[in-house]
């Protein structure tokens, strides 16, 4: 399976960022500018299962092919969320449809939603109003079979099976793919997911939380930015049948002026994209933390954003900021 890395360290002017490595299209990173190290990897490289919405944001492509060019990997097998598809052809086919139509929509979605509905509109009134390139540069969505990211590996769409409303698991086929066909898993959809999957592939199944499981667990950024605080971190842990309870690979933090949600989205984006590559790195190496339930934090269900008293405080805060950095302070 995947080497262990030995890490060199050398001036940048001595290295060039990457080179293609061979015939086969594997990619070899030199030097990584995010850590600062060069890398010298063995032939035999990791292979990478992906976990997928049908539509990709462009951080996480990114951050892929971060990990594609700073080590010897490949990206062998990805499947992709089917339910998502629906999902998309149905949002299109709402879109055109009446006034009234969208507005007894709305009018729903408010009653099963509540406040994080309201919230989703402020968000999408804002940019709509102001802008916000940098969001929209790491959040743009393209359709997987579009990414080239993936153009070497095998793609299968899947129906998952719901356990519950949150949680699905894979039939064995797909469980038995990603067996033969990778090392590793990086969840990028489907939301919790449980079962033989989490220990299909010799490193498991890797996925981000946002926030930092010590502190934040189940509802992340949202709560941290109502909060105000000063330090943004980023989890990426290796899965369990915990909710924010697994392994953890890697912890990564930054401190930044966030003046809005967009803006924490877009740092926390930033942070995704240098961790997965040390975090492969860290699977292949054993070099993980355990915590018990003490030390994680408590447990906040996505359901907190639903409380309009939660979302009028979101929204104000929002709202001010934005119109703070581009009414106000630009006059």
């Amino acid at each position: 399976m995947g080497p262990v890395n030995t890490e060199i360290t050398a001036p940048l002017h001595l290295w060039s960022r990457w080179y293609k490595s061979d015939r086969s299209g594997a990619y070899r990173n030199l030097y990584s500018p995010s850590s600062g190290r060069c890398r010298v990897v063995s032939s035999e490289g990791v292979r990478i299962g992906v976990l997928t919405d049908p539509y990709v944001e462009a951080y996480r492509a990114e951050a892929l092919r971060a990990a594609l060019t700073e080590m010897n990997a490949e990206i062998s097998y990805v499947v992709v969320d089917s339910r998502e598809l629906d999902d998309e052809s149905a949002s299109r086919e709402r879109s055109r449809s009446s006034l009234s139509g969208r507005l007894a929509r709305k009018c729903r979605s408010l009653w099963e939603h509540g406040g994080w509905s309201l919230i989703n509109f402020e968000r999408r009134l804002m940019r709509r109003l102001f802008g916000n390139p940098r969001f929209h540069s790491h959040h743009e969505r393209k359709p997987v079979e579009k990414l080239s990211v993936f153009d070497r590996a095998e793609l299968e769409y899947c129906q998952p099976t719901e356990m519950d409303e949150n949680w699905v698991t894979f039939p064995s086929e797909v469980v038995s793919s990603f067996e033969e066909k990778t090392d590793v898993i990086v969840r990028f959809g489907f939301g919790l997911v449980t079962g033989d999957i989490l220990t299909a592939t010799e490193y498991g199944v890797l996925s981000f939380h946002p926030a930092d499981i010590r502190t934040y667990r189940g509802l992340g950024p949202t709560l941290m930015f109502v909060n105000g605080d000063d330090e943004i971190t980023v989890t990426l842990q290796r899965l369990t049948d915990t909710i924010d309870g697994g392994e953890v690979v890697l912890f990564s933090s930054t401190t930044a002026d966030v003046h809005t949600y967009d803006d924490l989205m877009s740092e926390i984006a930033d942070l995704k994209i240098d961790m997965l590559p040390e975090g492969l790195e860290r699977v292949q190496q054993n070099a993980l933390e355990s915590y018990g339930p003490t030390e994680l934090g408590d447990y906040y269900p996505v359901s907190t954003r639903e409380q309009f008293g939660f979302a009028t405080k979101f929204i104000l805060k929002d709202l001010f900021r934005n119109i703070y950095r581009y009414v106000i302070k630009r006059n």
